[in-house]
This record gives C-alpha cells, structure tokens and sequence, in this order.
C-alpha cells in the first residue's frame, strides 16, 4: 500500500482561478460596470497588457503563481515572451499583491 505524502497538496494554497484573478484586478480598479453588465474578461486583459499583447494571446491561467499565456502564432509567441517581465510587473502592479511570480508563453 503507499502512503500518500503529507505534501501532496503542497501549494495548492497558491492556486488561483484566473478569472477570480481578472475578477478582482478588474474590481479594483473601477472596470467592474463591465462584469455587472455581462461583458467577458477580454476587455480588462486588453487595458491590463494593451492592444498588441492582448491580440497576441489569451490568458490561460495562473498556478503556483505563474500565468500562463496561450500565443495566437508563433509571431505573438516572440512578442509576449519579450514582454514577459513586462506583463508580470503590470499585473502585480495592478492586483497591489507580488501574486505573478512568472509568465510562461505557450
């Protein structure tokens, strides 16, 4: 029989739901008229990151603290790896909270 270690739920503390990440950096700073109103997240992600980012892929969640972004192509690829120490300041900056401790771009 194994044992299940007493770890194995190490850092799940740290899981965050990106949507309840969007939810509260777009609550914090005055876009949520755009969550009572029914709109998606794209619009918070586009004035988080800006126009070009934002085309260039879509958030796809963040674990253990690292967002992980999925590219359009392969040119968004090489644009928002450029970016990434960029995205991750923009993002912390905006939840007032070092939550984003890295940007893996797939």
């Amino acid at each position: 029989m194994v044992k299940e270690s007493s770890n194995s739920y190490r850092g799940r503390r740290d899981l965050v739901a990106l949507g309840d990440l969007i939810t509260r950096w777009t609550r914090s700073s005055g876009f949520d008229v755009f969550l009572d109103l029914g709109f998606d997240t794209r619009e918070p992600w586009l004035a988080l990151v800006g126009k070009d980012l934002a085309d260039s892929g879509t958030p796809v969640r963040i674990r253990d603290g690292v967002l992980t972004i999925r590219a359009i192509d392969a040119v968004g690829a090489t644009r928002l790896r450029y970016a990434t120490d960029a995205i991750r300041l923009t993002c912390n900056e905006a939840l007032g909270d070092d939550i984003i401790k890295g940007v893996v771009v797939l």
